[in-house]
């Protein structure tokens, strides 16, 4: 509604969908427990997954979720993450950021991968099957929607909060705060 596109979309609250005029559905499912990883396994035809909060997911739950995706044609099929860096020890950081990119699209100033394919690749029936993931950095610089005040307030995190900085502005992962001693 806020952008205009109500005549597109309707949306229920309970339980929570989105639908468009052509019949696609938007569903919301947690994917944290067994249980709810049970329930969308459940799910068909589905075409592309968005996994909010991703810096925590496992190996497993990437498999899964990209095996779930059998909806549709195949082109169509996309799993999305999303995250903030914080999880240095996790899937995501170890197996994305470090690792050599297949390809790099774009780099951060200082040199670093921004926009990077790293491929997944796998024996399949003695032939070499090759997935590429494509991988986004962003920043808060990269958002045209925030104002002048939160990123002044981004900015002043260099003088109070370093880590949070680092994070933010220039996509670095780092100890998640209150898990460790920052020391």
């Amino acid at each position: 509604e806020e952008f205009g596109l109500d005549v597109l979309y309707s949306s229920t609250k309970v339980p929570p969908e989105i639908r468009h005029i052509n019949g696609n559905k938007v569903l919301f499912k947690g994917y944290r427990t067994d249980d709810q990883q049970k329930q969308v396994k459940s799910l068909n035809e589905i075409t592309a997954a968005w996994y909010e909060e991703a810096e925590n997911i496992t190996y497993n739950q990437f498999k899964a979720l990209r095996m779930q995706l059998r909806g549709g044609v195949q082109e169509d099929r996309q799993l999305f993450l999303t995250l903030n860096p914080v999880n240095e020890s996790g899937f995501i950081n170890q197996y994305f950021f470090q690792r050599t990119p297949d390809k790099v699209y774009e780099y951060f100033p200082d040199g670093r991968p921004k926009i990077f394919e790293v491929n997944i690749t796998v024996d399949v029936d003695e032939a070499e099957y090759s997935l590429p993931c494509i991988v986004v950095c962003t920043t808060y610089k990269d958002n045209p929607f925030l104002t002048a005040e939160q990123k002044a307030d981004i900015e002043e995190l260099k003088h109070t909060d370093m880590d949070l900085y680092q994070m933010l502005a220039e996509c670095k992962f780092v100890k998640p705060q209150g898990a460790f001693f920052s020391e």
